[in-house]
């Protein structure tokens, strides 16, 4: 039997938990994360996670993604997110993920570029 909902119009596959009960009505993550921040799966302890939110962000972290990303993938809220990463974390599920600089450290280089810019 299809669940009875006030708009018709959402698919019954549309209709998610809500984010207070994946974080268990918590509304802050226990540690401070920018939603840039990268992370990607760890060596995790034995067991599966504990949720299916959790197991599918341990599996959308294959390779590092950002926190913002991982919140448009899931469908929730970037604070969600960030709790469900936090929690993951403080597991062993996610590690923060190593990321090399977009430009390298060249000092002679940055100069050209500040220089170019200038000139603009």
């Amino acid at each position: 039997m299809r669940a009875r909902t006030s708009r018709p119009w959402v698919a019954e596959s549309d209709l998610a938990v809500r984010p207070y009960a994946v974080t268990v009505g918590r509304t802050r993550p226990l540690r401070a994360l920018a939603r840039e921040t990268m992370v990607v799966a760890g060596p995790h302890r034995a067991g599966p996670p504990p949720g299916a939110e959790q197991a599918r962000t341990v599996r959308l972290c294959a390779h590092p993604v950002a926190i913002a990303e991982l919140s448009a993938q899931l469908g929730v809220p970037v604070q969600t997110a960030k709790i469900i990463v936090c929690d993951l974390m403080e597991d062993g599920f996610l590690v923060p993920a190593a990321v090399e600089p977009a430009l390298p450290s060249d000092p002679d280089l940055l100069k050209r570029v500040i220089r170019g810019l200038h000139a603009l």
